[in-house]
């Protein structure tokens, strides 16, 4: 389902798999968004189909799908486009750094784990009802009593379409879950999951946008997350505005020669930019205030078939872990990382995405506090290359 479309229809994603098509969606707020996810291994392209409850506005949530920290169980949830006829994804990220040193000198290795799956209940039904789940895994190997063992952040979700304004043009959704985000082996060697009450949360979020002529669209989004780095006692409202500058605002229209394309979306808290100069070859940036930011290049090496490509990235990561060893139990641990990459992605068939990258992590620490408004220093952990492999599964 897709609160998006410039022109009534969605946007064409950026890298089309061979044959790929997306399920017709009756509540269809996900459209051309996943363009620009680069949590999303592959990216294909349909226009999705009209005469539903909510017919495509525009792709202006597309930036917020850029940061990873949303995962499945957030306003994405309803945004993300499914295959025709794969109802069931999973996508699955691991990566492991090289062994370094902590600033106390001690020695860590790191292994990080992403894990994120949906489910569409019920695709012929009007509201478009889904399930989502969301986990995150970092395990650290270390002497440095200052940093716990493990750390795991696991959510779930539903979301449904609720409003739809077909004269004015307007469309909303809604999301609702909750999760779990704790520690194990803490500085005392005792922390263990699912064991501290303060590390449960709930978050919801409300999606209503509108499509003001065939190339710009207004979104306002109020988003709550109990586990939210900044604020996650505060419901955020955002308000982003999307204008495409120049390209094709009508993807039915295919054939003919390549068209350059320049969307540009502005707004509080989000920011974003995507830039098709020629073919084959994208850009995208997108900013979360106060401190996300996420850069891709992409190029596909096959022309005709466009299942083989390159990319190279840069991107941060904050995750937020209560635990039962801070001085505060309202108090949680922050990891955060910065990463650069360069790396393959595959589709060997219609429903199996692969992803190959090199990499290296830098300006990484772990802090504590309520937010990260003040936050106090636990540990800084080391620049260290990595390798990163990612698999996509549709059923």
């Amino acid at each position: 389902m897709c609160i998006g479309g410039i022109g009534g229809k969605a946007l064409p994603r950026v890298h089309r798999t061979a044959r790929q098509r997306i399920e017709p969606t009756p509540f269809d707020l996900e459209k051309a968004a996943a363009k620009f996810s680069p949590t999303m291994i592959h990216r294909t392209a349909t226009p999705s189909p009209r005469g539903s409850i909510l017919h495509p506005l525009s792709s202006i949530l597309a930036l917020i799908l850029s940061l990873p920290a949303l995962a499945q169980t957030n306003i994405d949830l309803m945004l993300r486009p499914f295959q025709e006829r794969v109802p069931l994804e999973v996508n699955g990220f691991a990566a492991a750094l090289n062994e370094g040193n902590t600033d106390t000198g001690d020695d860590y290795q790191l292994s990080l784990i992403d894990i994120t799956a949906r489910y569409r209940l019920a695709p012929a039904q009007k509201f478009d009802p889904r399930l989502g789940a969301s986990a995150t895994y970092l395990h650290f190997d270390t002497d440095d009593d200052r940093i716990p063992t493990s750390l795991l952040d696991v959510s779930f979700a539903v979301g449904f379409g609720v409003y739809e304004d077909k004269v004015a043009g307007w469309q909303g959704a809604l999301t609702l879950g909750a999760g779990y985000a704790g520690a194990s082996g803490g500085p005392a060697g005792d922390d263990d999951f699912f064991s501290d009450g303060n590390a449960w949360y709930g978050k919801a979020s409300f999606i209503l946008g509108k499509k003001l002529n065939k190339t710009d669209g207004l979104l306002f989004v109020i988003d709550y997350d109990g586990n939210r780095s900044f604020k996650p006692d505060v419901p955020l409202p955002g308000l982003v505005y999307q204008k495409l500058i120049f390209g094709n605002p009508d993807p039915s229209v295919t054939g003919g020669p390549f068209q350059p394309q320049l969307l540009l979306s502005v707004g509080v808290p989000y920011a974003s930019i995507h830039w098709e100069p020629i073919d084959r070859l994208s850009i995208d940036a997108t900013y979360l205030i106060p401190d996300d930011l996420s850069l891709r290049i992409d190029y596909d090496l096959l022309p005709a078939r466009k299942t083989l490509g390159v990319y190279a990235s840069f991107d941060s990561r904050r995750n937020s872990f209560h635990s039962e060893q801070l001085r505060h139990g309202n108090d949680r641990l922050f990891f955060f990382q910065r990463r650069a990459e360069v790396g393959f992605r595959w589709t060997p068939t219609e429903r199996v995405n692969l992803l190959a990258a090199l990499g290296y992590a830098f300006g990484q620490e772990l802090t504590e506090g309520f937010d990260t408004s003040d936050d106090d220093k636990v540990a800084d952990i080391g620049d260290r290359p990595y390798v990163r492999v990612g698999l996509q599964v549709g059923f």
